[in-house]
């Protein structure tokens, strides 16, 4: 019986799976440990380590006799730990839950994810030890392999994203991803199509007829057998060292070109979406491509040639990323525009960058016996170096040189590999110095070098603005456009792509959005004749309504939950942000803060979920359980008050939203600063255990504060009941909180042109 699981086909699958795990783990644990850099960074290292983990023992297993057998097993393994992952997870979480967040956050991710990483990491090399048996062009056989690897996570994500998490509860989701694998364990089950014979015949022998006919390569001339190592190819720990150097360097970039794309179109799941894509895509033909070209010559100066042009085209990051912004001005829909964007933007680099991997493997190969085990190393030092790259560029790397200085810090990287591995140093020495003027022209703030870099238009904070490239998001304070029209020196802030609040250093009182007239409103009109008040704010922004609270209410206290420590030393640097009595700012996952707080603190009158900006919604902070946690700290007569963005039009969100708060409260309103239908308007939820008198609400006009009360607009109760039922909407939960594909039709009038 031949086996039904090609090569080729069996790694891509294991692609798509280890994409899923990777996208739904986080998913399951955000409620138990929010969704914070340190909850991303140990989910997608603790990915990254078991697939280290796995390319290295499959490796060790690929050229033996017993390696079908084995291959099998790790399916099966992989199916159960899947299977089990959510559970394993939470328990975890909960068994941790006295030790530091970045300590939970990795002890639950490890016990939910680290088991099925390292079964699907251990397919590749046991895939490849079948393939390079059979293979007479071993460099095209490995290209190959990668490239399906590639265009396997490219499926999985995109499946994942839009079709399984908008239809399946998390668990369910997971219990799937695991029938799929099992399914997989059945069909790799069937007899090894391999004869023993030709198992056991040694490298250099050609391959039988039978084997060729089978073998996992793309049409084109059949190259012999090699009989030796090529020549100048450097030993396996020669190749796993650039292997490492070339994951971590990647890893970095593929961090730049989201943060990029962020900053020119905007947080959504489409645009995070568009960049692993084009990612991955890259990876595959750079696979395919490198493939071919290690079938002949030495390896490793065609690896160092590929790393050069990587060097190059990571070197003008700082200007073709605008490719982005300059693909949205067009009339296709958001996300084709701004896939074509990063495409154009990022698609060469990585193209490059992934043709540096099979070229590297085939040095590493050469025509020894053990080929599996030494592919498997060199894949497994590629996933080490992509570990280290997590670990490094996101907390580190980027706050510390920008975006733009971590571009060209990888670009000298490159280029020194490159000079390596070439044995030859001038072109790569050009590049590389190239590539540190750049950087200091990008980050260094002197006279000549800051100069330079706004000439060169690689640095974004010009005169009068400050920019500060976080953890998170690049933060932006700069004077506002609004600012002759509202007659007042206006700044505001913008995080990316999309501006989060205006704020007048001059006159603090002056509230400058109409959503927040309209906090302002709600909070004096119910709680108008109290001496003091008690609030939370999620989110903190240019930091509005902790200030108007506090000045309202000179007794009063307000928390503050603001997870991006750079949001707020923006605002303390230049929005006039003081350390007063009252205001207490942790920086934290909102949900977090709530689950953590004491059943015996104090509790609040308001709490407001503030941390929504248009499409980026932490869904989290939606669903029925996190509004139980809100009422458990409010008082019996406490208000939960929540800005949300849609567009009635189609009005999925809102309708889920309001399903999900008339679940946890027994009254809610739901207002605005006016109707609009067929954009992006405000719907603010204001929501209490008490009736809500709300007759008579007016707001300040943020263009004429003096002057009359502007009336706030209330959806009638039918409106929003018809609205559910047209949509058949119901309470967002833990398990199945869809939040980016209700959201879908406001993506595209709300993105950044």
């Amino acid at each position: 019986m031949r086996t039904l699981l090609p090569p080729s086909f069996a790694v891509a699958l294991a692609g798509a799976a280890t994409m899923a795990v990777e996208i739904l783990l986080p998913r399951r644990l955000a409620p138990d440990v929010g969704t914070t850099l340190p909850v991303w960074t140990a989910s997608i290292a603790v990915v990254l380590a078991g697939l280290a983990l796995g390319n290295a023992l499959g490796g060790a297993w690929a050229d033996a006799p017993t390696a079908p057998r084995r291959e099998a097993g790790v399916w099966w393994l992989a199916a159960v730990a899947t299977a089990l992952a959510p559970w394993l997870a939470r328990a975890a979480a909960g068994a941790a839950a006295s030790l530091p967040l970045a300590q939970r956050a990795l002890v639950a991710t490890a016990a939910g994810g680290l088991v099925p990483a390292l079964a699907l990491g251990a397919v590749y090399p046991l895939a490849a030890g079948r393939a390079l048996r059979r293979a007479r062009a071993r460099g095209t056989s490995l290209g190959l392999l990668l490239a399906a690897s590639a265009l396997g996570s490219l499926l999985g994500t995109a499946a994942t994203s839009y079709l399984v998490v908008p239809a399946l509860a998390v668990p369910t989701a997971f219990f799937a991803v695991a029938a799929g694998l099992a399914l997989v364990g059945v069909l790799r089950a069937g007899r090894d199509p391999e004869p023993r014979a030709a198992r056991r015949r040694g490298p250099d022998e050609a391959p039988t007829a039978a084997a060729a006919a089978t073998a996992a390569v793309a049409p084109g001339p059949a190259q012999p057998a090699p009989t030796a190592a090529p020549a100048g190819a450097p030993p396996a720990r020669g190749a796993l060292a650039w292997a490492a150097v070339v994951g971590a360097v990647a890893l970095a970039l593929e961090v730049v070109a989201a943060r990029r794309t962020a900053v020119e179109a905007g947080s959504s799941l489409e645009a995070w979406t568009a960049v692993l894509g084009v990612v991955l895509v890259g990876f595959a033909l750079g696979g395919a491509l490198g493939g071919r070209l290690a079938t002949s010559g030495d390896p490793r100066r065609r690896a160092g040639a590929a790393l050069l042009l990587a060097s190059a085209l990571a070197l003008a990051v700082p200007w073709t990323s605008r490719l982005v912004h300059g693909a949205l001005g067009g009339a296709s829909p958001f996300p084709m525009r701004v896939a074509i964007g990063v495409a154009s933007a990022f698609g060469p680099l990585f193209v490059a960058l992934g043709a540096v991997s099979p070229l590297l493997a085939r040095a590493a190969v050469g025509s020894a016996a053990d080929a599996g085990r030494r592919a498997g190393l060199v894949s497994a030092a590629g996933t080490v170096g992509a570990l280290a790259g997590t670990v490094v560029t996101g907390p580190f790397a980027v706050p510390a040189l920008r975006l733009e200085g971590v571009a060209a810090a990888a670009a000298a990287a490159l280029a020194l590999a490159a000079g390596a591995l070439r044995g030859r140093w001038r072109g790569p020495i050009v590049v590389a110095a190239a590539a540190l003027a750049l950087l200091g022209a990008a980050r260094l703030d002197v006279g000549a070098a800051r100069s330079a870099g706004l000439a060169l238009g690689v640095r974004p904070d010009r005169d009068g603005v400050l920019a500060l490239d976080g953890p998170y998001a690049r933060v932006v304070v700069e004077e506002a456009p609004e600012a002759q029209r509202y007659g007042r020196p206006v700044r505001r802030m913008k995080i990316d792509a999309r501006t989060h609040g205006i704020h007048d250093v001059a006159d603090e009182t002056w509230i400058g959005s109409n959503y927040g007239s309209i906090y302002a409103a709600v909070t004096e009109h119910l709680a108008g004749s109290w001496d003091t008040v008690r609030a939370l704010v999620l989110g903190g922004g240019t930091y509005t309504a902790p200030r108007a609270i506090l000045r309202r209410w000179p007794g009063a206290h307000v928390d503050v939950a603001e997870i991006d420590p750079t949001v707020t030393e923006a605002a303390r640097r230049e929005l006039s942000l003081r350390d007063v009595a009252g205001l207490s700012i942790a920086h934290e996952d909102g949900r977090s803060f709530v689950r953590s707080r004491p059943a015996d603190a104090p509790k609040y009158d308001f709490v407001f979920a503030d941390a929504f900006g248009d499409v980026g919604v932490p869904w989290h902070l939606t669903t029925a359980e996190f509004l139980a946690e809100v009422k458990r700290c409010l008082a019996p007569e406490g208000v939960f008050v929540a800005n949300t963005i849609d567009v009635l039009a189609s009005g999925r969100f809102v309708a889920a939203m309001r399903a999900t708060v008339r679940g946890s409260f027994a009254h809610v309103e739901v207002i605005g600063p006016w109707r609009y239908d067929d954009g992006p308007a405000n719907f603010i939820f204001v929501a209490s255990d008490r009736p809500l008198d709300l007759a008579g609400l007016a707001r300040v006009d943020p263009s004429d504060p003096r002057g009359p009360r502007l009336p706030v607009h209330r959806y009638a109760a039918s409106e929003l009941d018809a609205l559910e039922r047209r949509h058949g909407a119901r309470p967002l939960t833990d398990d199945f909180a869809p939040v980016e594909e209700l959201l879908a039709p406001l993506v595209e009038v709300a993105a950044p042109h």
